[in-house]
């Protein structure tokens, strides 16, 4: 099996079945995703095979959690994150 970032680049990728996850769980109003290359594939491989439901969600991109994303420290990492929180509140 070939690693991610050999898949990513060769343009392997398949993507879960979303059509099926956003049917089962309708209340679903954002994606969170753990970095750029997370976002890039949600956009190109599944935001345009959503019916109109699925254009309306809320998209953000966080900074990934992998040590190799070294430009912000821990602490600025959980910051960033804390954005789920605030989306979904505290209740």
């Amino acid at each position: 099996m070939l690693p991610w970032s050999e898949l990513y680049v060769q343009g392997l990728e398949t993507p879960n079945d979303f059509l099926a996850f956003f049917a089962h769980h309708a209340s679903v109003r954002a994606v969170f995703f753990n970095g750029a290359a997370a976002e890039k594939l949600f956009r190109r491989l599944v935001l345009t095979t959503l019916p109109e439901r699925g254009r309306g969600l809320v998209l953000k991109r966080l900074p990934s959690t992998s040590s190799a994303n070294t430009h912000l420290t821990k602490e600025g990492k959980l910051e960033a994150w804390k954005a789920i929180k605030d989306f979904i509140g505290d209740g």
